[in-house]
């Protein structure tokens, strides 16, 4: 008989060793708080941590040879199965997956597929994980209620806004109709104005999908017909021509801007063309990467009185635009009298005052 004695103790150390090493890594996947497994190229488990037994209350080892489509059910799975094609292509997606758990409650998973190859690089199948975001998308979809409500109420609070400040705006209008002094008319009709302008902002944003800004496009397209229908009804003795691009703004900007641009216009058609003078108003609005808004109105009137000083001598209306764009949105204004009036605004930054 002949006996041949190896020393394996190495080689029996590093079994021992692997199987400790894979002791340890799979007390750390199954402690993981979701899901973790190994599926093959034909969408059969080949391993489930734990974490089946506590979402879908299924011994991982029951997992282990079953298809996809056996533990998630056939609608979860037709969800899923275009990512399954796309991981077995070497693609690693993540998508989130509703999932219908056993006691009939939705259940929420961010899930990611991520590619298995073998030493060569070919693909063998692709691994799982998946976490439970139930709760997050519990919070998500409270926040979007809370939101939705909140949309409600501010489009609610700009809509009684508008309404009282349309009553306001009638009052003066039957009370200018018994006043017998056309200047008296005049200026409850300027008030009047100032009004509308104000609430007619309160309704764009109303009709605005967003309540926080509008666009100054039609804003002044409508703030022009306005004024139009209040000052000319003869059209043809002052034509207005309106040329812009849209420039949306937030409301603190939007208001003051109208307010000006009210004043500019209702001073042309008072002081530009008197004695039933024929003219031309032309608006313009634009924004430039460098210089902002800007905003200019022109007439073709009879300009200003010989040595007259708008910074000095200006009445009230002027006087609200110089303070209204300098002091209130920051920018700047200038006037020129050269074949009528012409004026220029430049806004280079929005003025934007924080809600909370």
């Amino acid at each position: 008989m002949l006996a041949i004695v190896r020393d394996i103790t190495d080689r029996k150390q590093a079994e021992q060793a692997f199987s400790d090493h894979e002791r340890e890594l799979a007390l750390i996947v199954n402690n993981i708080p979701g899901l973790v497994s190994r599926v093959d190229r034909d969408l059969h488990y080949l391993y489930a941590s734990e974490g089946y037994q506590r979402v879908f209350g299924i011994d991982p080892q029951r997992v282990v040879g079953s298809s996809l489509k056996d533990i998630l059910g056939a609608e979860s799975f037709r969800r899923i199965e275009p990512f399954t094609k796309s991981v077995l292509k070497g693609e690693q997606v993540t998508f989130e997956n509703p999932v219908v758990m056993p006691n009939g409650e939705v259940s929420y998973g961010l899930v990611s597929f991520i590619p298995d190859k073998d030493s060569m690089g070919d693909i063998r199948g692709f691994f799982v994980i998946g976490l439970d975001i139930s709760k997050r998308k519990q919070a998500e979809d409270q926040v979007r209620r809370d939101l939705k409500e909140k949309e409600i109420l501010l489009r609610e609070l700009y809509h009684r806004t508008k309404n009282n400040m349309q009553v306001i705006s009638s009052m003066l209008r039957l009370r200018s109709r018994s006043l017998p002094d056309e200047k008296m008319q005049f200026t409850f009709r300027e008030i009047e104005n100032k009004i509308q302008t104000m609430a007619l902002v309160h309704k764009k944003l109303y009709d605005s999908k967003d309540l926080s800004s509008l666009n100054l496009k039609p804003y002044f397209n409508d703030l022009i017909m306005l004024i139009q229908g209040s000052y000319l009804m003869n059209s043809e003795r002052i034509k207005l021509k309106y040329t812009a691009t849209d420039v949306p703004v937030l409301i603190d900007t939007a208001i003051p801007l109208g307010l000006v641009l009210n004043e500019l216009m209702t001073n042309a058609v008072k002081h530009a063309f008197p004695d039933d003078k024929k003219g031309e108003i032309n608006i313009s609005l634009k924004r430039k990467s460098k210089e902002g808004i800007i905003i200019e109105v022109r007439d073709n009137g009879v300009g200003l009185p010989e040595r007259f000083d708008i910074e000095k001598d200006s009445h009230l209306g002027l006087e609200t635009v110089i303070d209204l764009v300098r002091n209130q949105l920051g920018g700047t204004v200038n006037f020129e009298d050269k074949n009528g009036l012409y004026c220029i605004i430049k806004l280079n930054k929005e003025l934007y005052k924080p809600r909370v």
